[in-house]
């Protein structure tokens, strides 16, 4: 939902979102139109995709129902699926703040020179 309510901040830094779930599909759907979730989300059933970002949680083994589950965070990912910057947490209760998540966002554009907009120390 976090990504749902800083939008505007995304578009700002010209950025598109993505969620990576486990969850079964059914309950994304509810969970979509509940909270007028308005970026795609990939399902992740086997933990896939979050083993190869290397953000998949050790802590559950195969047979356990949260298996795959990633840790929460954030990528950057380039134009040609090069990951530029991320930000994980370990555990599942905590996130990134967004004032980290756009500060590392500024600092790839910056590295890659990409032009980055000007945003408010209080985003």
């Amino acid at each position: 939902m976090q990504l749902n309510q800083h939008k505007p901040l995304f578009d700002l830094l010209q950025v598109e979102r993505v969620a990576i779930t486990v969850d079964k599909s059914r309950d994304v759907k509810e969970f979509v139109q509940e909270h007028g979730i308005s970026y795609p989300i990939l399902y992740d059933k086997r933990g896939r995709i979050a083993r190869k970002l290397t953000i998949r949680n050790r802590d559950y083994r195969p047979g356990d129902q949260a298996y795959g589950v990633p840790h929460p965070g954030v990528m950057y990912i380039g134009p040609d699926g090069t990951i530029l910057g991320k930000i994980a947490m370990r555990g599942y209760k905590k996130r990134p703040t967004m004032q980290a998540i756009a500060n590392m966002i500024l600092q790839v554009q910056q590295a890659q020179g990409w032009s980055a907009p000007e945003i408010s120390n209080n985003p």
